[in-house]
């Protein structure tokens, strides 16, 4: 039981980095102009169609419109279909939200080598797939029993410091 609680923490923990993320580009300000990356996000023809409709639907019964609401709320749905979890991830999200050489900010900031950073993002989220899409079962070429990899408790905190840290260093980034 103790494992799997581990197991959850770890999984949390990478996904607060997503989640993160995902709020920082939901929050970039529609009414200024666009980063490039935000500006070439691809969106549904048929969300455009809707939007244009509900201004159109909106003219007509004397509403006030809020394009820009609607605007919004693609952009959520819109990323909620993209994970920013590993170091593509967090530079595909970091780049919507006007943030360019995110990796050498954020290893001047943790003072660590850009690689580094990147190569323990990634590790991170590979054993967070790992444990959330294949039970983090260890793999054998002829398993008589399933085993699971190894993950003590030492491991885990260190894990969730360094990612607690990292979250830090997003936010000081994107303020």
């Amino acid at each position: 039981m103790s494992t799997d609680l581990r197991r959850q923490a770890w999984a949390m923990g990478v996904a607060a980095i997503d989640t993160y993320l995902h709020w920082v580009v939901h929050r970039v300000d529609l009414g200024k102009p666009l980063p490039k990356d935000l500006r070439k996000l691809e969106v549904s023809f048929e969300d455009l169609l809707a939007m244009g409709q509900a201004s159109v639907d909106a003219r007509k019964a004397n509403r006030r419109d809020r394009p820009q609401v609607r605007a919004r709320n693609v952009l959520h749905r819109r990323i909620l279909t993209d994970t920013y979890q590993s170091s593509r991830g967090v530079e595909t999200a970091l780049r919507m939200a006007g943030v360019r050489d995110c990796w050498g900010q954020l290893s001047r900031t943790l003072s660590e080598p850009k690689q580094d950073l990147m190569d323990h993002l990634n590790m991170l989220s590979q054993r967070r797939n790992s444990i959330v899409h294949e039970g983090d079962i260890k793999r054998m070429s002829r398993p008589r029993a399933l085993k699971h990899q190894e993950l003590d408790a030492a491991e885990v905190l260190k894990q969730l410091d360094w990612i607690r840290s990292f979250l830090g260093a997003l936010d000081a980034l994107t303020q």
